[in-house]
């Protein structure tokens, strides 16, 4: 991450932590595709035919809201650590809720997966994220745990550039839809995407 984009970070937790609930509106935000990517990765794609990752991630960010006084630390690092365990908590429970204790039968089960693997479609392949003109290492995105890493590194890029990666390949926009979200050309994205790539590259070896 820049350290112009870090100090700005550390300028909103601080001014969320002095009570500035804005800031701390605009701090959520700043996390809300990174961890909409974490949810994607983790759940079961079963959980994804019949509860939206979005929506889990909507919960965390309400929750986190309501308990940030719990919040006990003081870097932005911190603070990341403190939100993923909330959200890893909310996938936990609904995991458990949609595979362990949803009592149905056969043919019901049968319908569900079928749901499942249309969903789960848009993921297969994703071993190829990223690869464009070589920037990335091979092999590096196979696997959801693999991929999940990914993204918690991808968590130190800076803002823009996470988030035209999560728009591009978590949520599966087109350039044109993501210039359309963050109000910039198609051709600003594009620039900035491969200027991410780049960056992710530098963070993962590094």
């Amino acid at each position: 991450m820049s350290s112009t984009t870090q100090r700005h970070i550390q300028e909103v937790l601080q001014k969320a932590q002095s009570g500035d609930r804005e800031s701390l509106g605009e701090l959520l935000r700043v996390y809300r595709g990174y961890l909409i990517g974490i949810a994607v990765a983790r759940l079961d794609p079963r959980v994804r035919a019949r509860c939206n990752p979005s929506d889990v991630v909507q919960e965390t960010l309400l929750e986190a809201y309501r308990d940030f006084h719990q919040f006990r630390g003081g870097l932005e690092r911190e603070f990341l650590a403190w939100i993923r365990q909330i959200l890893t908590n909310n996938l936990a429970r609904t995991i458990e809720a949609h595979l362990l204790t949803d009592k149905r039968d056969l043919r019901r089960e049968r319908q569900i997966e079928k749901v499942a693997n249309a969903s789960g479609s848009r993921l297969e392949g994703r071993d190829h994220w990223f690869t464009d003109s070589g920037l990335s290492p091979s092999g590096e995105f196979q696997k959801q745990e693999q991929l999940a890493l990914v993204l918690d590194r991808m968590s130190r890029l800076p803002a823009h550039y996470r988030d035209v990666l999560m728009l591009r390949h978590i949520e599966d926009l087109s350039f044109e839809e993501v210039a359309l979200k963050l109000g910039k050309s198609a051709g600003a994205v594009r620039m900035i995407w491969l200027r991410a790539l780049e960056n992710l590259r530098e963070v993962v070896v590094s």
